[in-house]
């Protein structure tokens, strides 16, 4: 094994930055206190702004080629932890303008590409959507586990509707 840890399978967890009136992202403060044994942790910011998402996530797998990317956000309604098992597959689908006050370019009226991914079970119609390879329903299962032993303080539940 090496000195660096190139040996070790390598994971990317991902924060988010400054977003419209906040002067901290949650999601960025919570990432880079992770600690974790037996894999090369990488932890990214990516900012809030349409055109460097796709630029950052894609320099993330090609720097580190790793075995598994997690990016994690914050939301103000959530009560507990929340693993989407889908996400809108374009951005030219979103509507709210980034920490630059931008729309994606292309932007499409969101409601109906975003009633199609998140509200119909029909795989046919969801052209729109990228789903999660992982199976979350376990994860979630086992995050609830340590959470009913004490050792997580809020309990986990999957979202098919990141929006």
């Amino acid at each position: 094994m090496g000195d660096c840890g190139e040996d070790l399978p390598t994971i990317v967890v991902t924060g988010f930055g400054l977003f419209r009136n906040y002067k901290s992202n949650p999601s960025w403060d919570c990432v880079q206190r992770l600690r974790l044994k037996g894999v090369n942790l990488r932890v990214e910011e990516i900012p809030v702004a349409y055109d460097e998402v796709d630029k950052r996530v894609a320099l993330i797998w090609s720097r580190y080629k790793p075995f598994l990317v997690i990016h994690c956000g914050v939301s103000c309604l959530a009560k507990c932890i929340t693993l989407e098992t889908r996400a809108l597959r374009h951005h030219t689908l979103y509507d709210k303008p980034d920490i630059y006050g931008r729309l994606p370019d292309g932007t499409q009226t969101a409601a109906t590409n975003q009633l199609n991914c998140y509200q119909s079970l029909e795989p046919n119609d969801l052209s729109d959507c990228i789903e999660s390879g992982i199976n979350l329903k376990e994860v979630c299962h086992r995050v609830n586990q340590h959470f009913h032993n004490g050792f997580i303080p809020m309990p986990a539940v999957l979202s098919s509707n990141a929006g």
